[in-house]
């Protein structure tokens, strides 16, 4: 019996879709405008590192979530319910309590300590009157965040719905032969722009001229809906999945158009938010941030279908290390940040400085700590520890 097929190119994407994320956290810092809801707000800012948070936030989240509704049906056709369910509560429930409440605690005690030693006080003034507390158990409650784990709170929402709609109708493939309508909406080349329609109108009572982040403890259907649609390509993508070879012919013109109509979008959502354009145009802008969404999404998904599509050590080593890296990472990157902050350094270097150094300290931990652990297992499952060979063992 054959092994059963592996997406490398998608295992790829996926992973690039978390580690984009510590790329993205550790700018924050250092972004033109401020952003008040991150613990430091670096002296040296540039509108450059503000450019790149704005269009890595509107991608990067979405590619994962369409990644992660591809996988779902695969691993939901392959196993069954009941495997389903004991996968996503091991790999998604499992992470996220544990993770959200050590995260909590930690973010809490590093910001009483540093405050309480007069060694950092963020500019931000939500952020500021929670260093000021001492830490106990009513505060704890009190400031509880989802900070980086909110993503696994809605994956597991869309994973129950997934594992409720399998108990009515399991999921089949389709008979031989491909989807009319699919080939005609992958194969266009206003594909991006189609499926920009219902995301700009999802986006619309949401943040005023762009992409924001669900901020409240319980998920808001607003944003269930808008990542709920990107789940749902991804489960489509795999019920066609043999299809997938339209994407790869369109991925050079999606990435080359992202560039301009980005650029676009973001100099509408400036314009928008400075009170330089009528309220009248934010449908506009919000459709062409939307646009800019689908062609990253879609882009990527060619490139790395045509790239990545077979398989390596080194991407499957970072493939099974970026969850661990994403769910851990704003500790190292956070105090990074907070050990140059007093260093006039430009935004550049302290920027290099905090990757370089955090990806180490992920690596490290994720080498010897995690790999090969229950922690690992938990992640990505069992790995075996390389041994010596037959011939070193005699």
């Amino acid at each position: 019996m054959s092994a059963p097929e592996r997406y490398h190119a998608f295992d790829a994407l996926r992973a690039s879709a978390m580690l984009l994320g510590v790329f993205f956290h550790a700018s924050l810092a250092y972004v033109e405008p401020v952003q008040p809801y991150w613990i430091v707000q670096d002296a040296n800012r540039s509108l450059a590192f503000g450019a790149f948070a704005w269009a890595s936030h509107s991608f990067r989240m979405q590619t994962f979530f369409a990644m992660s509704g591809f996988f779902a049906r695969l691993l939901c056709q392959r196993r069954g319910a009941r495997a389903f369910a004991r996968h996503r509560t091991l790999r998604i429930l499992l992470p996220f309590t544990v993770g959200v409440a050590l995260d909590n605690l930690i973010q809490q005690s590093f910001l009483s300590w540093a405050h309480a030693s007069s060694l950092f006080t963020p500019h931000a003034l939500e952020m500021a009157t929670i260093a000021g507390e001492t830490l106990s158990p009513a505060s704890y409650v009190r400031n509880f965040r989802l900070g980086v784990y909110w993503f696994l709170e809605y994956l597991a929402v869309l994973s129950l719905v997934v594992w409720l709609c399998s108990f009515w109708r399991p999921p089949t493939d389709p008979p031989e032969g491909r989807s009319p309508s699919l080939t005609r909406l992958l194969g266009s080349r206003s594909r991006a722009f189609l499926l920009a329609l219902p995301h700009a109108a999802l986006l619309w009572p949401m943040e005023p001229w762009g992409v924001g982040s669900p901020t409240g403890l319980l998920p808001e259907l607003s944003w269930l809906a808008y990542y709920g649609l990107f789940f749902a390509f991804g489960w489509f993508l795999h019920l066609h999945r043999d299809q997938l070879t339209d994407l790869v012919s369109g991925w050079r013109r999606d990435l080359t158009l992202a560039a301009p109509v980005g650029a676009a979008a973001l100099a509408g959502a400036v314009a928008g938010s400075s009170g330089w354009l009528p309220e009248s145009s934010r449908g506009v802008v919000l459709w062409l941030t939307a646009s800019f969404t689908w062609l990253m999404v879609l882009g990527l998904t060619g490139l790395f279908l045509q790239v990545f599509n077979r398989d390596r050590a080194w991407v499957r080593y970072l493939s099974d290390a970026s969850y661990w890296f994403y769910l851990t990472h704003d500790y190292w990157v956070q105090g990074m940040q907070i050990l140059l902050f007093p260093f006039a350094l430009p935004s550049l270097f302290k920027y290099v400085f905090v990757l370089s150094i955090a990806g180490i300290l992920l690596l490290f931990t994720y080498e010897f700590g995690v790999r090969y652990t229950a922690v690992g297992a938990a992640l990505h499952g069992w790995k075996h520890r390389p041994g010596p060979s037959f011939d070193e063992a005699r």
